[in-house]
C-alpha cells in the first residue's frame, strides 16, 4: 500500500461497524489491563483500523442517571494504529 493509499484510507470517516469495533477494543483493553496489568496487542484485517491515528478516550461512570467524568487520556499525534 502506497503512502497516497494510506492517506486516502485515513481521511475517510469510519463506518458505524468500524466505530463499534474500536469501542469494543477500548473496553476490552481497559478490562484486560485491570485484570492482567498490561495492555493487549490488537491486529485488524481492516486497513482503516490499521492506520496511524490520534485517539482520545473519555471514561464516565453512570451514577444516579448522571454520567460524571471518570477520566480521559489521548494522543493528538498519530503514533500507532
Amino acid at each position: 500500500m502506497t503512502q497516497s493509499d494510506q492517506h486516502e484510507i485515513a481521511s475517510q470517516p469510519l463506518t458505524l461497524e468500524q466505530q463499534n469495533a474500536l469501542l469494543q477494543m477500548a473496553r476490552d483493553a481497559i478490562t484486560h489491563f485491570v485484570t492482567h496489568g498490561r495492555t493487549p496487542q490488537y491486529q485488524s484485517d481492516d486497513p482503516a483500523l490499521s492506520q496511524l491515528a490520534g485517539v482520545f478516550v473519555t471514561l464516565r461512570t453512570k451514577t444516579k442517571g448522571e454520567l460524571p467524568l471518570r477520566g480521559c487520556i489521548g494522543r493528538v499525534e498519530a503514533e500507532r494504529p
